[in-house]
């Protein structure tokens, strides 16, 4: 790791790059490059050329959060390398808030992953790199039907707000012929153009996905997304038969109400094998204590759930009544070992209302981390 080494240049990547030349037994490759501004696309080259070089690798991981002048042509640069390593097993790279790259970097990076069929682990982070586009999630996604062997896929675009619909609609195209995932995981947070259509495009990836055991999906501030595309999605998901961890975050998505909270309510009994459950609705007005009686009744049906965490900040209408629900839900939970709770600025809930959760936490004998916050 080289974080915040601001005096780092592209001659010390050169330096570097000579040094990794010719590690043809080399397996695991990481290095963080976290805020190092001066690496720029010429850096990425030699970078590259020793990359080409490393016929064994299994596993690499780089990190370039932040780093300004990584632009399209770096991508382009790291792409050439990954062409030529058709070992990989993991792919990490983490392009956070490098705000200058564009669809067309996309497009380049995508080239290297093309033939990658050894390939089970892809993690990649593009948050915040608000120049990309539809047009290259459409590039991106293309080639994604030779990874033939991928189990799990991080994909992150938050405050990539110039993805839509259509995004998504080139996203599920790309990633509808894999059925070998164990793990999703979309990070699509303050993406505002997405709408109950691009929920219902998404729906296409998790047919016959029978094996999927963690989804974990992030829409918050979505604003346009309603309970219509919440339940749609949900319906989605009936192919997935085995999944063991779910986590889903709307918050600050105004228009979703109890409706789709009871939509993700009623999905989750069908699942006889999850043992851990992550719901955050924050700011969600129109969640009230009719959800948290839904939560409740499903709470009572997970016999198998190890760890749940619950996070409704400032939903301002819950009361006592949903607590009082809550609990009774929660009492069932004989297999949980955490659990973590956030109702502060819930108004309306008083001392009575928390004093109930408490006392059922308490009847949980293999309870070991207990985190419940209401003030």
């Amino acid at each position: 790791m080289i974080p915040g080494c601001k005096e780092v240049t592209n001659i010390g990547l050169g330096y570097l790059s000579e040094g990794l030349k010719g590690q043809t037994s080399l397996q695991d490759l990481k290095f963080g490059f976290y805020t190092c501004s001066q690496i720029t696309n010429k850096g990425m080259q030699s970078f590259s050329h020793s990359l080409k070089t490393m016929a064994s690798l299994h596993n690499i991981n780089l990190d370039f959060t932040m780093c300004e002048e990584i632009r399209d042509g770096a991508l382009q640069h790291i792409g050439e390398g990954l062409k030529k390593v058709v070992s990989l097993q993991n792919i990490n790279l983490n392009f956070f808030e490098c705000n200058k790259i564009t669809s067309k970097g996309l497009r380049h990076l995508a080239q290297g992953l093309e033939n990658q069929t050894s390939l089970k682990y892809l993690d990649i982070d593009f948050s915040q790199c608000e120049k990309i586009t539809d047009s290259g999630l459409q590039s991106f996604s293309e080639n994604f039907k030779n990874l033939i062997s991928l189990q799990d896929i991080t994909l992150k675009f938050s405050n990539c707000e110039k993805i839509s619909n259509q995004g998504l609609f080139y996203l599920s195209e790309g990633l509808k012929v894999l059925k070998s995932f164990r793990k999703i995981t979309f990070d699509l947070s303050n993406c505002n153009k997405i709408t109950d259509v691009g929920l219902s495009h998404t729906c296409e990836i998790f047919k016959g996905l029978s094996f999927l055991e963690k989804l974990a999906l992030d829409f918050s501030s979505c604003e346009k997304m309603t309970d219509a595309g919440i339940r749609s999605f949900m319906e989605g998901l009936s192919d997935v038969a085995s999944l063991k961890d779910f986590n889903i975050s709307l918050q600050r998505c105004p228009l979703i109400t109890d409706n789709g909270l009871i939509s993700i309510t009623e999905l989750l009994k069908k699942f006889d094998s999850l043992q851990q459950v992550n719901l955050c609705f924050d700011r969600c007005q129109e969640i009230s204590d009719v959800g948290m009686q839904y939560i409740g009744e499903a709470l009572k049906e997970l016999f198998t759930l190890q760890k749940l965490d619950l996070s409704f900040f400032e939903c301002k209408s819950l009361t006592d009544a949903g607590m009082n629900y809550l609990s009774e839900g929660l009492k069932t939970l004989r297999s949980l070992q955490t659990i973590n709770c956030n109702f502060r600025y819930c108004k309306q809930i008083t001392t009575s209302g928390e004093g109930r959760v408490r006392e059922a936490l308490k009847r949980l004998v293999p309870l070991q981390q207990v985190n419940v916050k209401f003030v």
